[in-house]
């Protein structure tokens, strides 16, 4: 967010919402969010079946879909929430201050 300052500034400048603001940055970062967990999931499926062979899970079936799904969720809150708060924080920002940062 901070590398955007003269953008988000601009932008507020000529008009647009604190919360107009806060939605683009997130929905910009939704896309690196879900391949990040679209690759965590496919390499925690394969490695369950390695770490089963080797009995290092104790009570989780190597295929556990309320264990995935749990921890899906709780890592998109999780993002969405780091994403959100300084998306929201760049909002706010004084277009002033903002063209004058660099």
């Amino acid at each position: 967010m901070a590398r955007r300052t003269r953008e988000i500034g601009i932008r507020i400048a000529i008009g647009a919402a604190p919360r107009q603001i806060a939605m683009l940055l997130v929905r910009e970062t939704t896309p690196a969010l879900a391949a990040g967990l679209a690759a965590g999931l496919f390499a925690i499926y394969n490695l369950s079946h390695l770490l089963q062979r080797q009995g290092v899970l104790f009570g989780v079936s190597q295929v556990d879909p309320a264990l995935y799904a749990t921890v899906t969720v709780a890592l998109s809150v999780l993002a969405l929430t780091a994403v959100w708060l300084p998306a929201r924080r760049a909002g706010r920002v004084e277009p002033m201050v903002a063209l004058r940062s660099e």
